[in-house]
């Protein structure tokens, strides 16, 4: 089943010098390099296969959004001496390694939608408790139609948890791409607002250049 990594990463702040951008935009590319290596085969993984946002409202928070084929190739790149070596140059600069989130989502429904290439994203999260799955599927269905129509183009990927405790709490995702903030905050009044439940939290990233 193909899924769609987020992982959030706080950083230390650096006064006057953001310096973890640095191993940060060179670890993007030591993995789309990793991934061309190992996998030839599959060209349409290597364009790039993660992207980077910054957080609009906090400024040391980052996200790393990613396509995987499964959750066995994620960890596969995860094994790997380069991203073994990608991690240790950015470990001086995380402000609490604890504070790391990874969670992967269903992308099977997304697999032909590329990564969002737009100036931001805007990544909504909904934990859900047991015996709603049906009703924030649909609603979410119908937030995706409602993004895709307000701006044309906008590349939306959304899915429930794959890799959450079983029995436990569970989590929807929705990431949604746009050229300024102020168009999804636009679109998030009405009628997006009748879709995604209210309990839903909303962040928007700026990309990494």
């Amino acid at each position: 089943m193909a899924v769609i990594e987020i992982a959030v990463l706080p950083f230390r702040p650096e006064p006057n010098d953001p310096g973890f951008l640095t191993p940060l935009r060179k670890g993007l590319e030591i993995q789309t390099k990793w991934m061309a290596d190992t996998h030839p085969e599959k060209p349409s993984l290597n364009n790039p296969i993660s992207v980077c946002y910054g957080s609009v409202n906090e400024p040391l928070e980052f996200i790393i959004v990613a396509k995987w084929e499964s959750l066995e190739a994620h960890r596969e790149w995860v094994q790997s001496d380069e991203n073994k070596s990608v991690m240790s140059s950015l470990l001086p600069y995380l402000a609490d390694t604890d504070g790391v989130s990874l969670v992967h989502i269903d992308g099977s429904e997304d697999e032909s939608t590329p990564l969002p290439d737009s100036p931001f994203v805007v990544v909504e999260r909904l934990l859900v408790q047991g015996g709603r799955r049906g009703e924030v599927t649909g609603r979410a269905g119908a937030a995706k139609e409602h993004i895709k129509a307000v701006a044309a183009g906008n590349r939306v990927l959304g899915g429930w948890r794959v890799d959450g405790e079983p029995g436990g709490t569970e989590e929807f995702a929705l990431i949604s791409s746009w050229n300024e903030v102020n168009t999804w905050e636009k679109a998030v009044d009405r009628p997006h607002s009748h879709f995604m439940p209210a309990e839903a939290t909303a962040r928007a990233y700026k990309r990494v250049q």
